[in-house]
Formats: structure tokens, sequence, C-alpha cells
């Protein structure tokens, strides 16, 4: 993903997110809200209920408190409640009419035993005026389907006997509380509205009117339902869903259109300094992330500039010490080969002199023994000379075993033996780099001998073909190499010799791998070293090295 990918992205969202979050923010609010709301309206529909029950039954009790004391001291009550016809009808005219004056719609008067003696409703509700004068207010009467009352129970004494009034005053069983908060409705029959939601409940007491047995449990127990319509707060959750949909709709395009533009005022000038950075040359110098601006993308532009000029000077530095060490390691290199190569004549002249010397007269004889030495030797060298002026070494069919005894012949006087595979191997590569890399190993395998007590065991070059490969070994039992010096013997220049270049063994390295061969080293401290090469075998078609 691109970085203006990104950056339009990131923007969009920057856009989007707090929208997002401020219409989840406003739409929790508004939930909350409508909880409240809904306890609210719970609560005063409650307190409404409470009120209207208790109003109810405080006017009841009012209107039997009146006419319990008329009743009282009237003459004729005792003889109603002997049960005198006569005095039974003036009771039930003074029920009827106080019922109708006081607005009651039930009211009936019990005798001791419960019994109703006069009444405007059911006459067998025998024991409900007790029932409901012992209950804990308010207290509903049931006097057939659909018919509820608020109920109260008034106690008054006529010849030392008690009596009770019982009235009541009908209320809706859809609406029991009167006049209720918008939204908000509260029932006795448990019938809630389609859709709407049930807040509470408010316990109360109910009584059917009838005949019930005396010792019979106290009244049940009844349930007045509060419950609220929730289409308002759903139409204002639609509404301001519609709303912040809007408010996306309208937003996020221009977010996305502005985000375009600042992502492209800023990935197009990177992407000018991307293409000018793939295009610096570490030889070119000066301002060439110039952009003219003077915000962050100038900053980093004048930031890469000064990269620039010191990668380049930097550069120039490095060249020049690549230009030395180059120089310095191929003078080591003709140095060390140089020095291989002068050793068979320096043996020869010495030994020349030793003859002059101690016996003069064989002086001739001896000369032309070593000339062919001498002449080797100087044959090595111009080869070698040609090989340094030639881009590459030249290839061809080399004989391992000429080559080993052409070291060993350097080496006259020295513990140098031979191991030798017949039919000789034959290698693809150039005998005056098979002899530099010999006597490079041989060199190194008589040095490491020295000053050691196997001394007299010396060195072993063998040979040995290997199908597709030829092998050829040189190995000592001089003082060996710690891993630390294997891990390093191959970097030039390294050397464990005083005096030592350190370039030889990196020299054999180079010339195995131009031939296409390679070099494994077996070497443990105090027990010697073994250098195996592995070369290409040569073909027929190979012309001799």
């Amino acid at each position: 993903m691109t970085f203006r990918t990104r950056l339009f992205l990131a923007l969009g969202l920057a856009t989007a997110l707090p929208v997002l979050a401020l219409g989840l923010v406003v739409r929790r609010t508004l939930a909350t809200r409508a909880v409240a709301d809904a306890q609210r309206g719970a609560a005063e529909a409650e307190e409404a209920l409470t009120v209207a029950l208790e109003g109810g039954r405080l006017r009841v009790a009012t209107t039997l408190g009146g006419l319990a004391r008329r009743l009282a001291v009237d003459g004729r009550m005792p003889m109603a409640a002997l049960g005198r016809p006569d005095a039974l009808d003036w009771l039930g005219g003074v029920v009827a009419e106080s019922a109708r004056l006081d607005g009651l719609d039930l009211l009936l008067v019990e005798d001791p035993a419960g019994r109703t003696i006069a009444t405007t409703g059911p006459s067998d509700s025998t024991g409900v005026g007790a029932r409901v004068l012992g209950d804990v207010p308010p207290v509903l009467l049931r006097a057939g389907a659909g018919r509820l009352l608020v109920a109260a129970a008034e106690p008054f004494t006529v010849a030392g006997r008690q009596f009770l009034l019982l009235g009541g005053r009908q209320i809706d069983p859809e609406a029991p509380a009167g006049q209720l908060p918008e939204g908000v409705t509260a029932t006795l029959d448990g019938r809630v509205p389609a859709g709407w939601r049930t807040v509470t409940e408010v316990a109360v007491r109910l009584h059917e009117l009838g005949d019930i047995p005396a010792g019979m449990p106290g009244s049940p127990a009844a349930r007045v339902v509060i419950a609220q319509d929730p289409a308002p707060y759903a139409a204002a959750r639609r509404s301001f869903d519609l709303k912040v949909g809007l408010a996306l709709a309208l937003a996020l395009p221009l977010a996305l259109a502005v985000a375009g533009l600042l992502a492209g005022s800023l990935a197009r000038p990177l992407a000018d300094l991307a293409r000018e950075a793939e295009s610096v040359d570490l030889g070119r110098d000066g301002a060439i992330f110039d952009t003219g601006r003077s915000d962050e993308v100038g900053t980093l532009a004048a930031a890469l500039d000064r990269m620039n000029a010191r990668l380049a000077a930097s550069a120039a530095r490095l060249q020049a010490a690549e230009r030395a060490a180059a120089t310095g390691d191929l003078a080591r290199q003709v140095n060390h080969d140089l020095k291989n190569g002068l050793v068979p004549i320096r043996h020869v002249l010495r030994h020349l002199k030793s003859v002059a010397q101690e016996q003069p007269e064989r002086l001739p004889q001896v000369f032309l023994e070593r000339e062919p030495s001498l002449g080797d030797s100087l044959a090595y060298l111009e080869t070698l000379a040609r090989n340094y002026g030639a881009r590459r070494a030249p290839t061809g069919r080399a004989d391992l075993n000429a080559a080993a005894r052409a070291v060993a012949a350097e080496h006259a006087g020295r513990p140098v033996r031979l191991e030798l595979a017949e039919p000789a191997p034959l290698a693809r590569a150039d005998e005056v780099a098979l002899r530099r890399i010999l006597g490079n190993l041989v060199a190194n395998a008589l040095d490491a001998l020295e000053e050691t007590p196997r001394e007299r065991e010396g060195v072993t070059i063998s040979t040995a073909p290997a199908g597709d490969t030829v092998h050829c070994a040189v190995e000592d039992r001089g003082r060996g190499m710690s891993r630390d010096e294997l891990a390093r013997a191959f970097d030039a220049p390294f050397t464990t010799k005083p005096g030592g270049s350190g370039t030889g063994l990196g020299v054999v390295r180079r010339l195995v791998e131009e031939l296409g061969g390679s070099v494994r080293v077996e070497t443990a401290p105090g027990r010697g070293t073994r250098v195996e090469l592995t070369l290409p075998v040569a073909g027929d078609a190979e012309a001799p090295a």
C-alpha cells in the first residue's frame, strides 16, 4: 500500500470516526434519557395511582363515617338490628339515598354475624366488610365482571353490638390512576396496548363480593401494571440515526476529497525526491534534491543534499583506499610469489658457493648438474610474470605429479616426501598456478615444522584421482592452528610467523577458486595441518598446460 493511499485512508478515518463516536455518544445519551424518562413516568404513574386510590378511599371513608354516626344514634336502628321488616325497609332507603347523594357505587350494612341487612349491591357478600376493615388499604372490590371499586369499611355500635358499613366507588380498570403522563398507562386487568413495554407493577389487595365462608384466608393480591409506549423513543432514535447517516454521507466524501488533495500535495514531492534518490551517483556532487520548499519536505530535501555530499566525499576516500589496498595486496602477492620462485635459485647458488670453497675442481660438474634447476626456476618466474600481466591465468592439462616433483626439487635438502598416484592425475589447470599453490602450501608447512620436535618427519605431498576430480594434499606434523587461527587463515594479511607476509593461504584459495576447485583444511594445535585441494579433472580435449 502506497504512502498516498495510507494517508488518504487515515484522513478519511480521522473524519468518519469522530462523527461515528459522536453519534454513538449521543445515541447512548438518548437511550439513557429514555430509561430515565421511563423511570420517571413509572414513578409518576405509581404516585398518581397511590393518590387516586387513597383519595377515593378517603372520600368513601368520610361518607361512611358520617353515615355511621347517624345510624348509631337513630332510634330505628335497634329495630332494624332485630330484623323488623319496617325497620329494614327504612335502613335500605337510608343506604340507597346516602349512596346516591354521596356518589357511592356500593353501600351495605353488615350485622355482627357478617350478614348483609341492607345493600345497594349484591346481598350475598357475607363477611366482606370485616375482611376489608381488617386489610391494609388501599383495598379494591370486584363486583361482577368489569366492575372495580375502591372500598372502605366503618364500624359503629348499636345497643352494644358492632355493625359495619362497607362502601365503594367504581374506578376504570384500564386507567385506575386517572390522568397519567403522556405515553404511560396503568391497568388493573393486565391488558397492555400492543408494543408497549411494562415498566413496573404495583401490588394492591382485591376482594370479590360474594358469600365467602367464615375462616377463609385473607384477601388475595392483585397487580396494577404500569406500561410505557416506546414508540416516541424509537422514532427519536430513527430520526437521530438518519441525521447521523446524512452527516456521514455529506462529511465523508468531503473528507475524502480533502484527504486526496492533502495526500497528493505530500506524496508528489516525496515521489520527486524518490526519483532523485534513484538517480544518485556517488560521483556527483551538488544540491540535486532542492525543492524550493520551506516546510518539512524542504527540510528533508536539504538533509538529502547534505547526505549526498557526504556520500560523495566518502566514496572518493573509499575509492582511494581501495586503490591503495589493491596495490598493496598485489604487491604482497608478487613479493610472496617472487620469494617462492627465488628459493630454489638461492639454494643452487649456496650449493655452488659451498662447492667453490670446498671442492673448486668439482664446480663445473656441479654447475652442469644444477643448471636444470636454475633454468626451471627462471622459466617459472618468467611464466609468473606473464600470468600477472594477463587478465586471467591460462588453463590446460596439468600433471599434478610433475608439479609436486618440481616443488619438492625447489626445496632440495628439506624433508619433503612425495606420495604420488600412478598414472599421474591430470587437472584442468595451469602448471604454473599449480606450482604457486603447492609452493605456498609446502613453504607454510616447512615453516610450521621449525621449532618442533617432529621436524624430521617432514612434509608430505600426495596426489590421487577421484572420478570427475583430482585430489592433492600437503600435510605436516607441525604446530597446527587453533580454531580462531583457522577462521582467519585465508584472510590477507594474516600470519603467525615473525616477518611473514600473511598472503600465502589467501593466494592459494584465490588460485584454486579461479581453477574451479575447492580447499579443505584439517588442523589441530600440536598435531599438524592437512590442506586438501580438489580440482576438476582435465578432459581429453584439454591442451597441455
